[in-house]
């Protein structure tokens, strides 16, 4: 078990978030990265003990594209919205901040999901943001190619991106972080 880090900033997340150095990137030492390769709705909800343990003061979270390959949209938006219920329950000092699930690139290497699921359950997302008065982040924009998928000059397979789009995510969230 790491350290207690009271106040800290969580970035909560899969293996979109795990590999990012986002301490390093925002100059923050109080960025905590809890972002799992393969995580999903499910492993996020059992590991919230451990991020409440730190009292953070923010939560970025960013979570949907792993259980769109074995749930129907339904389902995930379903499972994404009450982890982010749980959040605001288990933690309800902290300020939540849900990002949307980036775009993905089937042509680039097949994945079972696809962008028309993601967008249902981005938009699914939103409207339990503005509900809930969270704040929505929407990053599935800022990566999109001419025909509606994951820029190919951001990403080797289709889903996980690169350096360059790292640098486009932080530009986007930088001033809720800094808020």
């Amino acid at each position: 078990m790491l350290p207690k880090k009271e106040g800290a900033i969580v970035f909560l997340g899969n293996s979109l978030t795990a590999q990012n150095e986002w301490s390093e990137m925002l100059n923050r030492p109080d960025v905590l990265n809890r972002g799992i390769p393969g995580d999903h709705a499910g492993g996020m909800l059992a590991r919230l003990d451990e991020i409440a343990r730190h009292q953070p003061s923010k939560i970025f979270l960013m979570v949907g594209i792993n259980d769109l390959c074995f749930h129907s949209p339904d389902v995930v938006l379903q499972k994404c919205t009450h982890l982010a219920d749980t959040i605001l329950q288990t933690i309800p000092s902290a300020r939540l901040y849900l990002q949307s699930i980036l775009p993905i690139n089937n042509s680039v290497a097949p994945t079972p999901a696809n962008n028309g699921d993601i967008t249902f359950v981005n938009q699914g997302l939103r409207k339990y943001a503005g509900n809930r008065g969270v704040t929505f982040i929407d990053l599935y924009p800022l990566f999109l190619d001419g025909s509606g998928a994951l820029d190919a000059t951001y990403t080797l397979d289709g889903v996980h991106i690169n350096g360059q789009a790292y640098l486009k995510w932080k530009d986007a969230i930088e001033k809720y972080v800094e808020e």
